[in-house]
């Protein structure tokens, strides 16, 4: 049964570009590009060494090969494995490859060194990622690769082409949740102050067990309140206003505004 079907084929006979996976020596890998991919038959592909050393040096070594053939814009290939063989000059496998560059055109066939036949024994498919979800069909990952490549290419200074329409959103698999409205808070509202900015004060210090202690008033910290727990059972705890202060160390404390005092009034230390 023949492995090579019409449509790997197809997009061998339009595209021509392979690229071709052999190990070398050490065993590190090798990835070389082709542009004269052809089919033989059913089960072989040849390509023709114009300029490949380590491809075929790999190969004459007994390295089984792969090759992707993949379509730019469509995001679509095949990849195939399989041993390859090599025909030098005087053979009639090398007199028919050559001839098939002829045949198309080619301008390498008289630079062509040998000609490689690789036996297809695995054929698989290769598909972008892009079409995972069934959400894009091919006809539109072609006009993205088309558009990406055409302003890729344009001459410089010259305008981009204009996009083509974009496609028709897709229609959800399923039905989506109704939406709930989102409530937004109100801005913060402005607290008055009896302090300015810079305003010498005392404050009960978090870090000194609330001991009142010297400082400065910074601002009032609006929208931040502070949770005040209840020192009675039973009673919930409450939310404060709060400021920002600074000791005099330079240090910064958020403490509960109605708790600031003036400097000098009075009280403990």
């Amino acid at each position: 049964m023949a492995i090579l079907t019409d449509d790997m084929k197809r997009l061998i006979r339009e595209q021509r570009l392979g690229f071709y996976a052999t190990v070398c020596e050490d065993g590190s890998p090798n990835l070389s590009p082709k542009g004269t991919t052809y089919v033989l038959d059913d089960d072989h592909l040849f390509f023709a060494d114009v300029r490949s050393p380590q491809t075929v040096a790999n190969i004459r070594r007994g390295s089984l090969v792969e090759v992707n053939v993949v379509d730019p814009l469509a995001r679509k290939g095949y990849r195939f494995k399989g041993p390859a063989a090599i025909h030098e000059p005087g053979t009639s496998r090398f007199a028919e490859g050559v001839e098939r560059l002829r045949e198309t055109g080619s301008r390498l066939a008289d630079r062509v060194r040998a000609i490689v036949v690789v036996e297809v024994r695995e054929a698989r498919a290769l598909v972008s990622p892009a079409y995972d979800d069934g959400t894009v069909t091919e006809g539109e990952v072609v006009r993205i690769f088309r558009e990406r490549y055409a302003n890729l290419h344009r001459e410089p200074g010259t305008a981009p082409p204009p996009a083509a329409p974009a496609p028709a959103a897709p229609q959800p698999r399923r039905p989506m949740p109704a939406s709930r409205p989102v409530a937004i808070p109100p801005p913060p509202t402005p607290v008055a102050s009896a302090f300015s900015a810079g305003d010498a004060i005392r404050f009960p210090d978090p870090q000194r067990g609330e001991q009142m202690t010297h400082g400065t008033f910074v601002e009032v910290a609006v929208g931040h309140p502070i949770e005040v727990p209840s020192r009675v059972g039973g009673v919930p705890p409450r939310l404060v206003e709060s400021a920002w202060v600074r000791r005099e160390d330079g240090t910064t404390a958020r403490v509960i505004h109605a708790w600031i005092r003036p400097d000098g009034d009075g009280g403990p230390t």
